[in-house]
């Protein structure tokens, strides 16, 4: 079961399909490879016996609205749906939020399951502080506009973009011929001045709800949480975390990719070669001096928006996906590592670190006990 984060869905052909429903068909494919043609394992095929991986995804519509208590209920109420029962063996995998979720559906709801274990990838487990900003400092707002401004000044926009190439060609010089001007459509889509902090409070949405005001790492519902979590935790639990040390880079990834997503998205001949611009983009960034020093000088502001001043993925602190003071237990993993410059996306679900989250619930499908 996939458990999405705060807001993570899609619609497709009018209906609400969860953010993560593309980790679906790769993960059931890579847990029935392991275990034989239609996911049987060894112990099974000698025993002539059949079982089946399904792999699913429940779009939360009310990820923001509902306090993560009646999220919960609510995921609890799908496993009852699909006829899983203690007797199957079930894990729970979340994202963002949908790490606070997975481990309320199991505090609250099924601490009598045995068969369970939990992957929670860059989870909120014990909340962000960014929740409980009273509103977005203004030394943050007057940095975010610093490096604004210098975007949309044409002498540093068009020596941004003449270095961004693919292959050694310029990229500019290839949109061009599509008809594309970059440095325009950069432009056209930055934020207003005046919508700067509009844009921060839409990247921090999860502070606007019930569903993220309890994210409040000192609120009633984290202090709940902590007291209905068994200690140690009986079951097996997957913890992976993402931290951010090259903040340039990654503030740029997280920003700039999307800008230029949307500069040339419209364009169907050129989306496919949008993973490629955007790498030159990144690169293009951290190789401009002067934007590259706006955004390092923004650093210690975030970081104490969102942690604190502890080290983060730009969005959760990693004390937090390593559910410090909420779990502990010897079937516990992950509580000793972050992985570097992984910003709060959900690309900790991809390629970069997927055999070790498929082997870790192999592990546990294929062990008796």
């Amino acid at each position: 079961m996939l458990i999405h984060g705060i807001g993570h869905t899609n619609q497709e052909n009018g209906e609400l399909k969860s953010g993560l429903t593309y980790v679906i068909d790769p993960l059931k494919k890579a847990l029935e490879d392991g275990q034989g043609g239609n996911g049987d394992t060894k112990d099974d095929q000698d025993g002539k016996k059949k079982s089946r991986v399904d792999v699913f995804a429940p779009a939360r519509s009310n990820s923001i609205t509902a306090p993560i208590k009646t999220q919960a209920e609510d995921m609890f109420k799908v496993i009852q749906d699909k006829g899983i029962t203690p007797n199957d063996k079930l894990v729970i995998m979340g994202h963002s939020q949908g790490g606070a979720v997975a481990m309320t559906l199991y505090a609250m709801y099924m601490r009598d399951w045995k068969n369970l274990a939990i992957v929670s990838v860059q989870g909120a487990l014990c909340g962000t502080p960014a929740v409980d900003i009273q509103g977005i400092p203004q030394e943050v707002t007057d940095k975010v506009t610093k490096i604004i401004d210098y975007l949309r000044d044409d002498n540093n926009l068009n020596k941004l973009v003449q270095s961004i190439t693919i292959g050694g060609i310029s990229v500019s010089h290839m949109l061009a011929r599509s008809g594309v001007n970059l440095n325009e459509q950069i432009k056209q889509n930055l934020p207003q001045n005046q919508e700067i902090e509009k844009v921060i409070e839409d990247w921090l949405k999860f502070t606007t709800g019930p569903g993220g005001k309890d994210l409040s790492p000192s609120g009633k519902f984290m202090q709940d949480l902590k007291q209905a979590m068994p200690k140690p935790i009986p079951i097996p639990v997957l913890l992976v975390a993402g931290e951010v040390k090259n903040f340039t880079k990654c503030m740029a990834e997280q920003v700039l990719d999307s800008t230029i997503s949307r500069s040339i998205g419209t364009n169907p001949l050129l989306k496919g070669l949008i993973p490629a611009i955007q790498a030159g983009v990144i690169q293009a960034v951290v190789k401009d001096v002067g934007l590259s020093d706006l955004i390092s000088i923004l650093k210690s502001d975030w970081n104490n928006l969102v942690a604190s001043g502890q080290p983060n993925d730009l969005l959760i602190p990693v004390s937090s996906q390593w559910g410090q003071g909420l779990i502990q237990g010897d079937k516990v993993r992950g509580q000793t590592n972050a992985f570097t410059d992984y910003v709060h996306t959900e690309s900790l679900l991809g390629q970069s670190r997927f055999d070790e989250e498929v082997k870790f619930i192999k592990d546990f499908i294929n062990n008796k006990n």
